[in-house]
């Protein structure tokens, strides 16, 4: 039995398709329906209802793909354990990542895993959590990692670490508060507001948890950027405060970062990958060292 013919089953019943079943595995449509007719004559059985445009499995198909999923996965674990043991794994790591983790999670974690896999070389690009998401779903890379869930059946959420959002201003607008001192709502709003776009982890986190306490705060005017260091930069020079990561206000003196009274901002960062993505033996171990 050919692990490529188990591979084409398994893609055609999760995809209810041919095409897109040979779409996923670069491979002709009627590669794809060979290996379906050579695993029925093998069993000597239907595996597959083919009514009109639409696949199901048979009650026959139902019991082979359970076992066609876990001969899949075995051997995959086996050829990863194998390769991560003799330390020879190669190729490249495509991931998206949304800007706090781009920053201040990977670089210590990539410097880790090259330690013991010098031949794995990375390719890195930030982009807000719904692009990442969305470029996830549509194969663009091997995995990102989010401040936001975005929920969708196709899509494997991972929580690997937390975060706090905080309100940030220069500190001699401040003078006498300390970093995490809580402050009302009516002693920030008639400072210029920015805010993440609403595409970020960052927003939707923050609209989510002041929607309710503080709901003025997303109805009034404020400015938008796509970046956490720019808003850093404004933040310096004395334009105004924001809520963005506590992460960025690390090692700056001159920067206050507090809690507004009764809405603590918590979040987590989560990987992401697509359920029917199969990742080359590099993407998947370091994949697995994160989790």
């Amino acid at each position: 039995m050919d692990l490529k013919h188990l591979e084409s089953f398994i893609y055609v019943a999760d995809l209810h398709s041919f095409s897109k079943a040979a779409d996923k595995l670069f491979v002709s449509q009627p590669t794809i329906t060979a290996h379906i007719q050579n695993l029925e004559k093998e069993l000597d059985c239907a595996l597959l209802n083919r009514l009109g445009h639409t696949v199901t499995l048979t009650n026959a198909g139902e019991i082979f793909y359970r076992y066609a999923k876990d001969v899949v996965y075995t051997l995959g674990s086996a050829k990863l354990e194998i390769s991560v043991s003799n330390s020879n794994i190669e190729g490249n790591v495509s991931i998206l990542s949304s800007s706090v983790p781009k920053l201040f999670y990977l670089p210590d974690k990539i410097s880790k895993f090259a330690d013991t896999h010098p031949g794995i070389t990375f390719n890195i690009s930030g982009l807000d959590s719904m692009n990442v998401v969305n470029n996830v779903k549509n194969g663009k890379c091997d995995f990102g990692i989010v401040g936001f869930k975005f929920p969708d059946p196709t899509l494997l959420y991972t929580n690997i670490f937390s975060d706090e959002i905080c309100y940030v201003i220069k500190k001699d607008k401040f003078p006498g508060y300390s970093n995490f001192d809580s402050i009302d709502y009516d002693d920030i709003k008639d400072i210029p507001l920015m805010l993440r776009e609403p595409g970020s982890g960052t927003f939707k986190t923050f609209a989510n948890a002041v929607t309710k306490s503080y709901p003025d705060i997303i109805k009034n005017n404020y400015s938008v950027f796509d970046s956490n260091e720019l808003i850093i930069n404004l933040v310096k020079k004395g334009y105004g405060g924001s809520f963005i990561s506590s992460w960025f206000t690390d090692n700056k003196n001159d920067i206050l970062k507090l809690r507004l009274k009764g809405t603590p901002i918590k979040r987590s960062f989560y990987l992401v990958r697509h359920k029917n993505k199969k990742l080359s033996p590099g993407a998947e171990a370091f994949y697995d060292f994160l989790v």
